[in-house]
């Protein structure tokens, strides 16, 4: 599908514990379209069989390329990811993609990216993801695609509200971007909303386009499945991501009220002042939005009835 001047793509895959699940990934990697690209899979030292699932695999395509992560990383995601991105660093690739070892990419996935990054001076471009649960039926033909908009810090807010929902899976990048950027090791979730944040705020810019190029697996094992079942480890990860933000927009001079009144209110809605405390004693707020934001949590209950009443009143009339 591309001449052999065409750019390679670097497949970072970590993985732990998925030797159930793993060679479906895989094996959605390898139906690739778009053949010019390397897997780096990186292993958080799986104790059940995904080495021996990967390794028989990996014989059969030299493309693909297993790493057990060393003891000089800490456990979890993000640093299994970081160690992804140190290998992938002195390679001759120009652009990374993220996958999950329990999901599956669309076969024009490789395609569709680098086409949309053509004559397009972008960091990245953001695609539409798909959830399932046991199987995909097929895959559609893509024959065209159009970019729907532009991410950049001007949607900052949209991004941490996830109504334009990044994640590491749901975008490809420029490997310049990503140039001595790496994600919180700290952070057991939400480590995506910090990193993304991150970078929207250093001024990376970035394309949506319209197709469904990732499907993402739901089951009760998954990170997303944890934090929903209330597990406080991953509650209190995303304050801490939250936490990080609102310092990262603090350092960078880019804290104004529409950012502070968002995490004001995800301090009512967590019902966690320490986010509150931080706006309140960081920010460079004027005093008049000082106030307002010192109403909006100190009166949050009169703020919620009149927004329902306001919704109430739009339905109405």
């Amino acid at each position: 599908m591309e001449s052999n001047k065409s750019s390679k793509v670097t497949i970072l895959l970590a993985t732990f514990n998925r030797a159930h699940l793993i060679l479906e990934t895989l094996e959605s990697i390898k139906n690739q379209t778009y053949r010019n690209f390397e897997c780096l899979i990186t292993d958080d030292n799986s104790i059940d069989d995904t080495e021996l699932v990967v390794n028989q695999f990996i014989k059969t395509d030299s493309r693909f390329l297993y790493f057990e992560k060393p003891s000089t990383y800490i456990k979890g995601l993000s640093a299994t990811r970081n160690y992804g991105l140190d290998l992938a660093k002195d390679l001759k690739s120009k652009f990374i993609l993220f996958v999950d070892d329990d999901d599956i990419l669309h076969p024009q996935n490789l395609e569709i990216c680098t086409k949309a990054f053509d004559s397009n001076n972008l960091d990245f471009i953001h695609y539409k993801i798909k959830p399932f649960n046991n199987y995909i039926k097929r895959f559609s033909d893509i024959r065209e695609f159009k970019r729907i908009d532009d991410v950049s810090d001007k949607r900052l807010i949209d991004v941490l509200d996830n109504i334009i929902p990044l994640a590491s899976c749901s975008v490809m990048w420029r490997k310049t971007a990503l140039q001595g950027e790496r994600f919180k090791e700290g952070l057991y979730y939400a480590e995506e909303l910090e990193f993304y944040s991150r970078l929207l705020i250093k001024e990376r810019k970035g394309g949506r386009i319209n197709v469904e190029l990732y499907y993402n697996r739901k089951h009760e094992h998954s990170n997303t499945a944890a934090f929903f079942n209330g597990n406080l480890k991953y509650t209190e990860s995303l304050i801490r991501a939250y936490q990080i933000c609102i310092d990262n927009l603090i350092e960078s001079n880019k804290m104004n009220y529409t950012s502070a009144k968002f995490f004001v209110w995800k301090a009512v809605v967590k019902k966690e002042k320490s986010l509150y405390q931080a706006i309140m004693r960081k920010s460079a707020l004027n005093a008049v939005n000082t106030i307002r934001l010192w109403f909006l949590y100190n009166f949050s209950g009169v703020v919620g009835f009149f927004l329902k009443m306001k919704k109430g009143w739009r339905t109405k009339f």
